[in-house]
């Protein structure tokens, strides 16, 4: 060995090691003087962010929150997020339908892949439950997302930890239904992505189908049509989804200012004779619900419109029943209170009777 030239590294080698230690007292350094900086920056942009949530309302609070959500979920998770809208809905911040769209958004993370492997610990009776079961629609809707139909076993084995939950919706795969819809542009193919799902003797794709309509409502009114296509629509289809597609027709578009006369007249369109006895009854039910909800949310009671009295018993069944389904779903008003004077407004003794009967359960 030539003792010369390795003498002559060295000094080469000493280098080195000189640069190493330098780096790392760089590194750490920098790790104690900006990494704090830098907590404390994510810090005051959180309570920046969450000051600026506390002023708003509806629609403008459901619109930052989305915006911003990465950054509410980055400091106190899901459930910190569920406690925080559910918190907004029962001082009347929001209201159901802004509710209903964020629970969707916060359900869709715990169905994202990351954060799938906890769903037990999201899938809680509040959770699944969470603004009329929305947040158990945006966990189905991103594992639809996630590579489908790769990802059939993921919604099979969800749904069979939510459903002994009972959750308020009481289904499975609507979610699902509204990805299927949103990716496809196109109700059939959609309704054949649900065909695709598993099932058994408690899960159905009927909740899937429901979820495509829904979906498919959105889709036309964002292309210029209106809820007399969609009537039309669900007249066309089977008898063996009518049903389902008349449930998902929103109310046909009542307003959040909504009034009497408005829901009246969205109650004559749905009994218009011209459409089956299937899309009449489950188009009052519809409108029914959205009813209580619009009319709850602006702080007013719930009166039934003339043309309710006037209703045959299977048409006057799907409203009281909606009606009540909607009360109890609605957390800022005590729901017994409320139905029971609700019955009270009833002129004919047979109605009155079957709203208390359907009262009782």
């Amino acid at each position: 060995m030539n003792i010369s030239l390795l003498y002559s590294k060295k000094p080469l080698a000493l280098l080195g090691i000189l640069v190493v230690v330098l780096l790392c007292s760089f590194v750490l350094f920098f790790q104690k003087s900006v990494s704090p900086q830098k907590i404390e920056n994510q810090e005051v942009v959180f309570a920046g962010t969450e000051r600026q949530l506390e002023y708003l309302q509806n629609i403008d609070y459901q619109n930052f929150f989305e915006k911003n959500i990465h950054i509410f979920f980055k400091h106190e998770g899901i459930n910190g997020m569920v406690q925080r809208v559910i918190k907004a809905l029962a001082t009347g911040q929001i209201d159901m339908f802004a509710c209903h769209s964020l629970a969707h958004d916060i359900g869709h993370y715990a169905g994202y892949p990351e954060y799938f492997g906890d769903i037990n610990q999201y899938a809680t009776k509040e959770n699944l439950d969470f603004c009329g079961s929305g947040f158990l629609h945006g966990v189905e809707g991103q594992l639809a997302n996630n590579e489908y139909p790769q990802s059939i076993n993921d919604l099979y084995n969800f749904c069979k930890i939510a459903m002994p939950l009972h959750p308020y919706y009481n289904g499975c795969y609507h979610g699902a239904g509204h990805s299927f819809m949103q990716n496809t542009k196109n109700p059939t193919e959609a309704l054949a992505q649900c065909d695709l799902l598993k099932v058994d003797e408690s899960i159905t794709v009927k909740d899937c189908y429901r979820g495509v309509f829904s979906e498919h409502v959105n889709y036309v009114i964002s292309q210029g049509k209106g809820y007399s296509y969609l009537l039309d629509y669900c007249n066309s289809l089977s008898a063996v989804v009518q049903a389902n597609c008349a449930q998902e027709l929103h109310g046909l578009g009542l307003s959040p200012e909504t009034n009497q006369a408005e829901i009246e007249e969205a109650f004559k369109k749905c009994t218009d004779k011209k459409y089956s006895q299937i899309i009449q009854e489950n188009c009052v039910s519809s409108v029914a619900e959205v009813a209580v909800d619009r009319l709850v949310g602006q702080g007013k009671d719930v009166t039934p419109p003339e043309v309710v009295t006037l209703f045959n018993d299977k048409f006057f069944t799907a409203y009281i029943e909606a009606t009540i389904g909607s009360f109890l779903k609605t957390k800022s008003i005590n729901p017994a209170k409320t139905m029971n004077n609700f019955c009270e407004l009833f002129h004919k003794q047979s109605q009155k009777d079957l709203c208390v009967q359907k009262v009782l359960g």
